[in-house]
């Protein structure tokens, strides 16, 4: 009736009252100043015999509250480090976890994994990753990684390596286990190497060398084709080279191709140019070894290859030739490869004897071409009897585009002041000798105008036979 019901409630209260912690876990309240004066094993007591107390006065009326009274007499025991007898409590509670924690804490992992075990397995992953969190600290990095695996967490590993600097154990554990994330993290690896100058490649080469070691030839190359270090040409060719080499060896023709377009420039950047056109042999590509033995100033080398492995390069050898000589300015070299581009040159630089000794040893056609150039230039020199001089050396031919260099010749010694004196006799000698061959080679010609040249030698002969004689 009434009275029990004011009964259970008064109860009710009690037990709220006592399972309100106030002093180290105490299940009700209580006067601080009078315990403060007992002796610790007394308090102890005092507090242990209050859990009792609630206790019984749960099982009488209040059952429900049992697991809560567990809890915090378990929270009690942690405090006074009786982890056994708490884990015991925790238990009875329903919340094994908290005895995990309290030995994850306390840093038991033998006696947290086998609560965990026991009680509640998922709990056995915070065990694991708690566990080896403490061995990564403890540089136990083998038995961390372990536990890790056990516990399915190796990116938790790879964290750990990486904030340890540990890049090639990072990258050895992402490429056996988290292969998705590897190109991430090499690329964040190869950021952090790059920042660290030479020590950073000192880095990338030794991870080179273990994908290489452990059969990972393409991103062994991959690593190798990524070292930077300006100041060290011999370091440089040899990263090239390997990474050439293993392509070549393991990586199949399109891959070693696609290396080589890389490797190739680089090598012939730092004046390799016989490894990278040997290089590019290996792999066929022959216009390639061409430019490089060509960048080399490797002509013959450049040629043989084009003549005997593609004869279709042989004309773009030699134009590259060509080129190079008028750029460097090998004249007498070019005579041997392009005789007119040569004789071209000699005329550009006004070397007019070179031009026509080099012209003479070609034909009478091509002497002459060169002839008509040298006099052109000397009649605007003002230097026509050094023209009239020439024609007597080398022949007076009656080609009709000629005829303007003749008449002018012949107008120029006429009109000049002063040529009415013995001392003028060769001159006028000269150019009667000019205008006998130019008639001769007229009569044997017969060409359409020749009436023309016919017509200029013979006044030309008239005048000179007239001067000749008044010098007389």
């Amino acid at each position: 009736g009434p009275s029990a019901t004011c009964q259970q409630g008064s109860l009710h209260g009690l037990f709220g009252a006592l399972i309100q912690p106030r002093v180290c876990g105490a299940p009700f309240p209580i006067c601080w100043s009078q315990v403060m004066l007992f002796p610790s094993c007394h308090f102890l007591y005092f507090i242990c015999s209050m859990f009792d107390f609630a206790f019984e006065l749960a099982r009488l009326s209040l059952k429900q509250k049992l697991p809560e009274i567990h809890f915090k007499y378990g929270s009690f025991l942690e405090d006074e480090g009786k982890f056994e007898e708490a884990e015991v409590e925790f238990v009875k509670a329903g919340k094994p976890k908290e005895a995990v924690l309290m030995y994850a804490h306390a840093q038991n992992w033998a006696a947290a994994q086998r609560v965990a075990e026991a009680h509640d397995p998922d709990s056995v992953l915070i065990v694991l990753v708690g566990q080896a969190d403490a061995a990564f600290k403890q540089k136990e990095f083998s038995k961390a990684e372990a536990l890790l695996l056990r516990a399915q967490r190796l990116d938790l590993a790879v964290k750990h390596y990486k904030e340890a600097g540990m890049w090639a154990d990072a990258l050895r554990v992402c490429k056996e286990y988290l292969p998705g994330d590897l190109e991430a993290l090499q690329e964040a690896y190869e950021r952090e190497a790059a920042k660290k100058g030479p020590r950073g490649i000192e880095g990338i080469l030794e991870q080179a060398r273990e994908w290489e070691q452990a059969g990972e030839y393409s991103r062994a190359v991959d690593c190798y084709l990524k070292v930077r270090d300006p100041g060290n040409n011999t370091r440089m060719e040899k990263c090239w080279m390997k990474a050439a080499e293993l392509s070549i060896k393991f990586l199949g023709q399109p891959r070693s191709i696609e290396v080589m377009r890389t490797v190739g420039p680089q090598l012939v950047s730092i004046g390799k140019f016989n490894v990278a056109a040997e290089l590019y042999l290996n792999l066929d590509m022959i216009k390639e070894a061409i430019d490089a033995f060509m960048e080399g100033e490797e002509w013959n080398k450049a040629k043989r290859v084009a003549k005997e492995l593609d004869p279709r390069y042989e004309e773009y050898v030699d134009q590259h030739y060509k080129e190079y000589l008028k750029d460097q300015g090998k004249v007498d070299s070019l005579v041997g490869v392009d005789v007119m581009a040569a004789l071209d040159m000699y005329v550009e630089r006004e070397q007019w004897e070179k031009c026509l000794e080099t012209a003479a040893k070609q034909n009478y056609k091509v002497l002459h071409k060169y002839v008509a150039l040298y006099a052109t230039h000397l009649i605007q020199e003002g230097s026509w009897d050094k023209a009239v001089a020439l024609y007597v050396q080398h022949g007076t031919p009656a080609n009709s585009q000629n005829f303007n260099i003749y008449k002018r010749l012949f107008v120029e010694m006429v009109n000049v002041a002063g040529m009415n004196n013995a001392e003028a006799y060769s001159s006028w000698a000269d150019l009667r000798d000019l205008l006998f061959n130019l008639v001769s080679a007229a009569r044997a010609w017969q060409p359409p105008d020749s009436c023309q040249f016919w017509c200029c030698a013979a006044r030309g002969v008239s005048a000179e036979q007239s001067l000749g004689e008044g010098l007389l």
